[in-house]
This record gives structure tokens, sequence and C-alpha cells, in this order.
């Protein structure tokens, strides 16, 4: 499956993650200002999508040497430099979406991405990758691969989750309801290098943070 990596302008983010997200044949979009941290790991962007108000006009200067795309809107739009970014990926056929750049210093923005991310993981694959965490939002069930010790934190959004079970988890769920609000969820740990999460009613944010190597 075809892969669209979506950078936004998030100014607290950071990429140490595995270098299995990155490929030759992934298609890299970044909505503006995010086009900086996509170069600061020396990727080049396919596609940059915005009001292009956050984009230095010497690193514009500088892509126009590349086949990269310039998508510009006016500064006042009815959309968010991010979801124009990620929309421009789904219109484009893209069913596997990995998206950088999210935390930063404007909460509103963090939340309404989030309820966007919501949305869309309904029809497609979507990951949220920041530093040595990767954040899914799922409604059936999720595999995760990682390492014996690595976090995972499940948390219900928008309404309580039911029959959620989990395996090889140091505390498991099995057929139990994670409440709206609660924090029952949160710091789960991995006992082997994968594990499983079902759940059958609602929406469940899966955070798996990667233990750091020494």
């Amino acid at each position: 499956m075809k892969t669209a990596l979506v950078f936004l302008n998030g100014n607290y983010s950071s990429i140490q993650m595995p270098s299995d997200y990155f490929s030759k044949d992934s298609f890299v979009i970044c909505a503006d200002g995010g086009t900086q941290l996509a170069l600061r790991y020396k990727i080049i962007p396919n596609v940059i999508i915005g009001d292009l108000d956050s984009l230095p006009k010497d690193v514009k200067k500088k892509l126009e040497s590349y086949p990269t795309k310039f998508i510009s809107y006016p500064r006042e739009k009815d959309y968010a430099d991010g979801e124009l970014a990620i929309q421009y990926a789904v219109d484009a056929g893209y069913k596997n979406l990995v998206v950088f750049g999210v935390l930063g210093d404007r909460l509103d923005h963090l939340i309404s991405n989030i309820n966007q991310y919501v949305l869309l993981s309904k029809k497609l694959q979507l990951a949220v990758v920041e530093a040595q965490s990767t954040t899914h939002f799922i409604y059936d069930d999720i595999t995760i691969n990682g390492s014996i010790g690595d976090e995972v934190s499940l948390i219900p959004l928008k309404t309580h989750c039911e029959k959620v079970t989990t395996k090889n988890l140091k505390y498991p769920l099995n057929n139990e309801t994670l409440f709206f609000g609660s924090t029952r969820g949160v710091s789960n740990v991995m006992q082997t290098k994968v594990a499983k999460i079902s759940v059958k009613k609602g929406v469940l944010m899966t955070v798996h943070r990667r233990v750091k190597k020494n």
C-alpha cells in the first residue's frame, strides 16, 4: 500500500523513529512550515500546501530547484494548513498516512487535528509519529510490534470503549470497558515484542512509546 508522509508545523516536534517509515516510494506532503521539519531530516517534499506564511523565502527558493509542487491558499481561509495537507493526500487516493509535526504550542490545533484523525481512521490507516511514540485511532483491532518494556496507552475518545481485550500487556483487559475520561489504560507495558488490542465498540487511541536504547 502506497504511503503519504504528511509534515505539519508543530514547533515542539521531533522524529526519532525507525527508518521504515521512509522509502523512495513515499509521497511527501508538507503543510507550510512543516517543510522545515522534513528538511531537517533531509526529506524533500513532493508538495507544499497552505498559505506559505511560515515558509522562509530562502527555503522556498532552494526548493524551486526540485520538482516540488507549491499549492498556495489565501491566509484567510476555512481550513488550517494541516487539514489541507491531509485532504490532499486523501484526494490523491492514499490509504496509508503517516503524520509528523503534530505537537506544538497551539492546543486548539492539536485537538482539532485529533478529531480529524479520528474520523479519517474509519476509512484508512493513519499513524501520528512523534519522537519515540506512534499513535493510532482504532475501531476494531491493532497489532503493535515493539520491544519488551515499551509502554502502550489505551485512551477512549468521544465515548466509552466496550469489550476491550489485550494480549501480551502487563495489565491485561478481557472484554472490559474503558470509560471515557478514565486514565485506567495509560502506561501499560509490553511483555513480549508483539502486543494485540481489540475493541468492539467505540474509538480507542493507542499510543505506543518505545523504550530508549542505551
